[in-house]
């Protein structure tokens, strides 16, 4: 790995003819590091300072690959590793349509990318570390997951419903909280 000696401008423009390109078929052997990260707020800095430019981080965010636990922005000559440090995405906005079995959910992100909460787009709690509370997330597309800020959140427990699962360690039955989308259930732990 190399450090890259790029520009966000540069590399704006290195990057802007393979937007909606299938990025998942390039495999470049290059490989460098530039100094690009997304914070847990999901916003995308460049050597320390903040993109400002929401166009800039959108292109970028339309090559960016998740390989492991490292994120990377890809061309088919190079790729760029790049730093998150929670999720690359924040979903920001809740749209539903439909009622009950029929219910479906849309969570649109910081990036302006909308996905319906399905088999393909779950929906999680995941333990925060160093603590015991856990935080909800969304799989936006390949491995790429957003967090759903606290706002969406709430909006999202308006649809919450609870169900009788299976019988537990002491035969007595379990009831699960969780949320419908897209005829899936969504379980989100125990009441």
């Amino acid at each position: 790995m190399t450090k890259a000696e790029v520009n966000v401008h540069s590399l704006f423009d290195c990057i802007k003819p393979f937007r909606d390109q299938p990025i998942d078929t390039w495999h470049p052997e290059k490989c460098v590091d530039i100094d690009i990260n997304i914070d847990e707020g999901g916003l995308w800095h460049y050597q320390g300072s903040p993109i400002t430019r929401h166009r800039i981080a959108k292109l970028f965010a339309t090559v960016l690959r998740k390989e492991d636990d490292e994120f990377f922005l890809v061309t088919p000559p190079v790729k760029y590793r790049i730093k998150v440090e929670d999720a690359p995405f924040n979903a920001v906005e809740l749209q539903h349509k439909g009622e009950g079995s029929n219910r479906e959910l849309f969570l649109r992100t910081n990036m302006d990318e909308v996905v319906r909460i399905d088999r393909d787009h779950p929906l999680s709690l995941e333990p925060r570390e160093g603590s015991h509370s856990h935080l909800p997330y969304v799989v936006v597309r390949d491995g790429l997951t957003a967090r759903i800020l606290r706002s969406v959140y709430y909006q999202l427990a308006e649809f919450t419903e609870t169900r009788s699962a299976g019988d537990d360690v002491d035969n007595t039955r379990a009831s699960r909280v969780g949320i419908t989308s897209a005829g899936q259930f969504f379980d989100l732990g125990a009441v």
